[in-house]
């Protein structure tokens, strides 16, 4: 390959190949929902090549070193010139490159409006703003153990359960310590260019070194991270959203809404939960599991004890745990899918008056709006 140009971008060295790279021997496509990690992982078994060897051959605009490489947004985003450059050295249609990225999600369950690939800042205000992962993932130990493909939904802030297996999902590594999917210790999403070739069924984040240590990658077998069995019907609530997710049809108590309204109303309806949900509601609803209950009672508490409210604005944050996103899905679903309005008015009532004023009622979930449904022509019967 041509030796590496550079260029800036927000300040920052960005390196890449001076010229278009060469078209590597046949790589495997990407399987269906599968995140763009993932499927470098993949390749850099295939070729028997460090990930971050890959990221370079392929052309991905990268930031770091000889020993460590970040590319720009890696699996956030691609940017034009990536797009082509991985398309030209892999054969793959930037259409499937695109869809591994959390970008796929964009004007649906996230909002990307502000973002700007040249610019880091707008980065990280996106990952502080929206229900993403963008620097690590969520798993379920018992699909990679069938096949080592990590679907790119594991990032959303909503993902809790694997709607086939019926667990929670697992966020972070026994043994490293460090959220799944990390990358090196201290460089989120870091990939290693010296550390040999992948085991796909390890956990592989980077571990510093220690004393007397080389650096090495987590040997951590991901089909041994402990589970936890949900019910049937979290599972179901659980797909239910990712279908939605996906492009499948959205409403609130029964009227339709675009995907993005849908979302902002759970959004602002986790919100809620989270300022005024009591005890007696987690115990109550059978979709909650004992530790999507405590994850949930742990933050509520927290956020109830900070001084002088300054943890209240932080209500509409991205769950922290899947744990914890169980007990959102699992309570909000109870008023996204409510047979009525009245039903989820009379639910909301208990939560609304401790909602903080920043965060604005969605319009599919204010009374004062006139309802409009997306399809004027339907029958005024079949619109609730």
């Amino acid at each position: 390959m041509a030796a590496a140009a550079a260029r800036h971008v927000g300040g920052v060295v960005v390196r890449l190949p001076s010229a278009v790279p060469r078209r590597l021997p046949t790589v495997p496509g990407p399987a269906p929902e599968e995140s763009f990690a993932s499927w470098v992982d993949r390749v850099a078994v295939d070729l028997e090549l460090a990930p971050g060897e890959i990221v370079r051959r392929v052309g991905l605009e990268c930031r770091g070193s000889d020993r460590a490489v970040r590319p720009v947004c890696y699996g956030v985003a691609l940017t034009e010139l990536s797009a082509r450059r991985v398309g030209a050295s892999t054969g793959l249609d930037e259409a499937d490159l695109r869809s591994m990225q959390l970008a796929r999600y964009a004007d649906g369950v996230l909002d990307f409006s502000g973002f700007d690939l040249s610019d880091p800042a707008s980065v990280t205000r996106l990952s502080q703003r929206e229900w993403a992962l963008f620097t690590a993932t969520r798993a379920c130990p018992q699909c990679l153990r069938e096949v080592p493909v990590w679907p790119v939904w594991w990032r959303l802030g909503i993902a809790a359960v694997c709607p086939l297996h019926r667990v929670l999902l697992v966020d972070t590594c026994p043994t490293c310590g460090d959220r799944l999917g990390l990358g090196s210790a201290g460089h989120p999403n870091g990939l290693p260019m010296r550390l040999g070739t992948l085991d796909l069924s390890r956990c592989n984040n980077r571990r510093s070194r220690e004393r007397g240590h080389r650096a090495s990658l987590c040997d951590q077998t991901l089909a041994e991270l402990p589970t936890t069995t949900v019910p049937a019907e979290l599972a179901l609530l659980q797909e239910r959203l990712l279908g939605v997710a996906h492009g499948g049809p959205a409403a609130v108590a029964g009227r339709p809404v675009a995907t993005a309204e849908f979302f902002a109303a759970l959004r602002y309806l986790a919100a809620a939960a989270r300022a005024g949900a009591e005890s007696d509601e987690l115990r109550d609803c059978p979709a909650v599991v004992p530790e999507a209950a405590e994850a949930f009672s742990a933050d509520q508490g927290h956020r109830r004890r900070a001084l002088r409210g300054g943890a209240r604005a932080k209500v509409g944050m991205s769950p922290p745990s899947a744990a914890h996103a169980a007990a959102i899905v699992a309570l909000t679903s109870q008023l996204l899918f409510a047979p009525s309005r009245t039903a989820l008015r009379s639910r909301l009532a208990r939560w609304q008056p401790a909602v903080p004023p920043s965060h604005p009622v969605p319009d599919c979930l204010r009374d004062d709006i006139p309802y409009e449904h997306p399809d004027p022509g339907l029958p005024e019967g079949q619109q609730t």
